[in-house]
């Protein structure tokens, strides 16, 4: 085999195993984010049917239809979040995480009906297209504000039982080890965070120009 191919079929397993190392270290983040993100999608279909059901066949008000509506796909995204996306973290009692999980809820309805109000009575915008758009507008800036909440607050471990993968390190239970980077990836590097993660990857695409100014 000849240097060159070595040092093809080196660079290739760094790539897959950067991929690998990367996927163990934030695994529990990908997985809450991707159920979040199920559940979250079914409650904004459910909120904008609603919407419209309330708003357009039942003669409501915008913000009465907006707030109900919420107020409904809020009780179908606290089932699925409870129940499925945050089930593995059991660090609170039920009815602190029932009133913190409706409180932050309510401030993201809040922000929905803000953002709602400023587009009908602010710009002066009363038809249903631009109703619907301040709706999804306003659902997708109340989502990200759940996501932190319920994360950094609602559904919390048990002191002493998060996963090294929560610390943003490779899971124990259950996962294969992740091999080492070669030598010329830096293997003693640590990701500690998003920030260091980037600075990593680029330090590996780097190291791989140099491999190749070499070759």
């Amino acid at each position: 085999m000849s240097v060159y191919t070595g040092w093809t079929k080196q660079r290739d397993d760094t790539t897959v195993t950067l991929i690998r190392d990367l996927y163990a270290r934030f695994r529990v983040l990908i997985h809450e984010v991707a159920k979040f993100g199920i559940v979250g999608g079914l409650a904004f279909v459910l909120t904008l049917v609603l919407v419209n059901a309330f708003h357009s066949g039942a003669g409501m008000g915008e913000i009465a239809a907006t707030t109900l509506a919420n107020v409904l796909a809020t009780v179908f995204a606290f089932v699925g979040n409870k129940f499925w996306a945050f089930r593995h973290r059991k660090g609170s009692h039920w009815r602190r995480e029932t009133i913190l999980f409706f409180v932050f809820n309510g401030i993201g309805i809040l922000i929905t009906d803000g953002v709602v109000w400023l587009v009908h009575s602010g710009l002066g915008l009363t038809d249903n297209f631009s109703y619907n758009v301040a709706n999804i507008i306003g659902i997708g800036l109340a989502t990200l504000f759940r996501l932190y909440c319920y994360r950094r607050w609602v559904f919390l471990y048990a002191e002493g039982q998060a996963p090294v993968a929560e610390q943003l390190e490779p899971e124990t239970s259950g996962a294969p080890e992740v091999t080492r980077l070669p030598a010329f990836a830096d293997p003693q590097r640590e990701v500690s965070g998003f920030q260091d993660a980037l600075h990593y990857l680029r330090q590996v695409v780097l190291d791989r120009v140099q491999v190749d100014r070499v070759l």
